[in-house]
């Protein structure tokens, strides 16, 4: 096997719980409307924001995996849509972006960073939209990709493509880490990396393929990364 040389991460469910976080995020935008922009919250009662994008994203292809910038034109289009200024979107889509970066770590998480990043390159691969700055762990990884910057979203082998050009790598000297079978394990190991799955609950592996390495804390990581220590 090749040696490692960089890690790369998932972040939503592999650093954090990424659902209460959009949960908060959505109750605090409706909390905003309703005192500043009620016509805006009674509108998107029913369909709600998700709908809305999905349907942009239909008439938009290439916003596909751009859900920043779909969530934005969708609030701005409801904005007009209740007689407010497009104004009355940006405010709303500022509450979202400030909610959806206030995630809380994994304990393990910031050890576990802390202890690698000397032995290793470290990097993000997501299909989210978090922002690493405002979370405070941006200054850990030397290369940071999401799908919105890449147009292209996991398990596209386009995305790990960019991520080894990205760390001037090849694949097989690349481990990934993350939660999705899909996206994380096989999207991974179709584009040549080492996937090593998240996987806390213990489920059972029931996709095509091996069975990947995995990892129950990302506290096993640097053991199953350095086995003599």
């Amino acid at each position: 096997m090749t040696p490692c040389q960089a890690v790369s991460f998932d972040l939503d469910d592999t650093f954090w719980d990424v659902m209460p976080v959009l949960q908060r995020a959505e109750r605090a935008v409706n909390v905003f409307l309703q005192r500043r922009y009620p016509r805006m919250a009674e509108r998107l009662a029913n369909p709600g924001i998700r709908a809305r994008m999905d349907e942009l994203a239909l008439h938009r292809p290439e916003l596909a995996h751009h859900n920043t910038e779909l969530r934005l034109r969708a609030l701005r289009r409801v904005a007009r849509e209740s007689d407010y200024p497009a104004l009355a979107g940006d405010a709303a889509f500022a509450v979202f972006r400030q909610w959806r970066s206030r995630v809380t770590l994994y304990p393990e998480v910031l050890p576990t960073l802390r202890r690698l990043r000397p032995r290793r390159r470290l990097a993000t691969l997501t299909n989210g939209n978090a922002d690493l700055r405002r979370i405070g762990i941006a200054h850990l990884f030397e290369r940071r990709l999401s799908a919105e910057d890449l147009g292209v979203a996991k398990p596209d082998p386009q995305a790990f493509d960019s991520l080894f050009a990205a760390l001037a790598l090849p694949p097989p000297a690349v481990w990934h880490v993350g939660d999705h079978p899909e996206c994380d394990v096989i999207g991974a190991r179709e584009a040549g990396a080492v996937p090593v799955w998240y996987n806390p609950q213990a489920r059972p592996w029931t996709h095509a393929g091996p069975a990947p390495l995995q990892i129950r804390s990302l506290t096993e990581l640097p053991a199953l990364l350095d086995p003599a220590g």
